[in-house]
C-alpha cells in the first residue's frame, strides 16, 4: 500500500483532473477526459498515452537527462512526474541510467578502466588523481598516447563535453553525443555559431596545398579526377581511410585509385541522384507504412524523377567546374595557399 510521503511526493508532481471536465493534451491535441489527462508540475496538460510515448521517444533518443518537458520553451525535467505512471523497477531502471548520464556530464569524473568495472572518481584537476568507489582502482586525467593513437586509428572521437568516445561515420560533419552535446567532427567545437561546412572545406593549419589549390584552377582538366582528390583531402583533414594505411602498397592504392577515379566520378554521379530521389519520394510520403497500390505509384514516381534528379545534379556539377577556378584564384590572392 502506498505510503503517505510517497502520495504526498506523487501529488506534487502529478494533479489528476477532475472526471467532469475535457481538455485537450497540449502533444496530440485531442479532447481528453479528466481523469485521463495529467497537470504535470510544470503547469503543462498531457494525456497519459503521449506522456508514455515521450517518455519513450527520449530513451531511444538518449535524451533522458533532463527529460525536458515537451512544451516550447518549457526548460522544466519532468521525469520525477513518471514515478507512479511506469512500474517501480522500470523507474529505478531509468533513475540509474539518468544518473549515469549525469555523470558523463560532469567533467570531473573519470571511468573506471577496469574490465566489467562501472565504478568511477572525481578528480578535480588533470595533476591530481583519485580512486574508484567500486574496486578502489588508481585513476589519473593523465594522456595516455598509446590510447589516443588508438583512438586516431579507430576513427573514434571524443565528447568535449562528457568524454565518451564516438565513432565518426564517414563523411558525417557533425554527431550528437549522449549526453546531448553536438560538436563538430573535425575540430570538436561545440558551438552554436560554427559552421560545420565551412570547416570541412578548411584544411588543417589554416592554408591550402599547392595541389589543391591547383585542382580548383585546371578544374576543366581534371574534373574525372575528382574523386581521387577528394578522398586525398578527406583522408589527410578528416578522417584515414584504408587505401592509403596499407604501407608498401600505399603508393600502388593511390595510382590505381586515380585510374579508377573517372569510373567512380560516374558512379558518384549516379548513386548520388539515386539516394537524393529516394530520399525525396520518402519525403513524399512522410516516411510513414504505405500499401502496395502505393509502392508502385512511388516506384513509378522515383522512375520518373529519377532522370530530371541526375540532370540536376550534372548541371549542378558542371556549374561548380565553371566556379571552381575563379575560387582558386581567390584562394591564392587571399593569401590562403601554401
Amino acid at each position: 500500500m502506498e505510503s503517505e510521503a510517497d502520495h504526498i511526493e506523487h501529488m506534487s508532481f502529478i494533479y489528476e483532473i477532475e472526471a467532469s471536465q475535457n481538455l485537450n493534451c497540449e502533444i496530440c491535441f485531442k479532447t481528453t477526459q479528466g481523469h485521463d489527462l495529467l497537470i504535470l508540475s510544470c503547469g503543462h496538460k498531457y494525456c497519459q498515452s503521449c506522456l508514455l510515448d515521450y517518455l519513450k521517444w527520449s530513451k531511444k533518443s538518449m535524451k533522458l537527462y533532463p527529460l525536458r518537458c515537451p512544451a516550447v520553451n518549457c526548460t522544466d525535467d519532468i521525469f520525477s512526474n513518471y514515478k507512479h505512471l511506469i512500474p517501480r523497477d522500470d523507474y529505478k531502471s531509468l533513475k540509474n541510467i539518468r544518473k549515469t548520464f549525469e555523470l558523463m556530464r560532469a567533467k570531473n569524473v573519470v571511468w573506471c578502466s577496469t574490465i566489467n568495472c562501472k565504478g568511477y572518481a572525481i578528480i578535480k584537476n588533470k595533476r591530481s588523481s583519485g580512486h574508484c568507489i567500486v574496486c578502489n582502482s588508481h585513476l589519473t586525467k593523465q594522456v595516455d598516447y598509446e590510447k589516443e593513437r588508438l583512438m586516431h586509428d579507430l576513427s573514434l572521437l571524443k565528447c568535449p563535453k562528457c568524454s565518451s568516445l564516438i565513432y565518426k561515420e564517414d563523411f558525417c560533419m557533425q554527431v550528437t553525443c549522449i549526453c546531448g552535446a553536438s560538436f563538430c567532427t573535425k575540430c570538436n567545437s561545440s558551438n552554436y555559431n560554427h559552421n560545420v561546412y565551412y570547416c570541412a572545406f578548411k584544411p588543417q593549419g589554416g592554408r591550402f596545398s599547392w595541389w589543391f589549390v591547383i585542382s580548383f584552377i585546371y578544374a576543366y582538366l581534371i574534373f574525372p579526377f575528382y574523386p581521387a582528390l577528394v578522398l586525398i583531402y578527406y583522408n589527410a583533414n578528416w578522417k584515414h581511410i584504408w587505401i592509403f594505411q596499407n604501407g608498401r602498397l600505399q603508393y600502388i592504392n593511390v595510382i590505381l585509385l586515380f585510374i579508377f577515379s573517372p569510373i567512380l566520378f560516374v558512379f558518384f554521379l549516379i548513386y548520388f541522384s539515386f539516394k537524393v530521389t529516394g530520399k525525396c519520394i520518402e519525403a513524399l510520403f512522410d516516411n510513414r507504412p504505405i500499401s502496395k497500390m502505393l509502392k508502385v505509384l512511388a516506384g513509378a514516381l522515383w522512375l520518373s524523377a529519377f532522370p530530371l534528379v541526375l540532370a540536376g545534379v550534372f548541371l549542378a556539377f558542371i556549374i561548380t567546374i565553371f566556379v571552381l577556378p575563379f575560387l582558386g584564384l581567390y584562394l591564392i590572392i587571399s593569401g590562403y595557399f601554401k
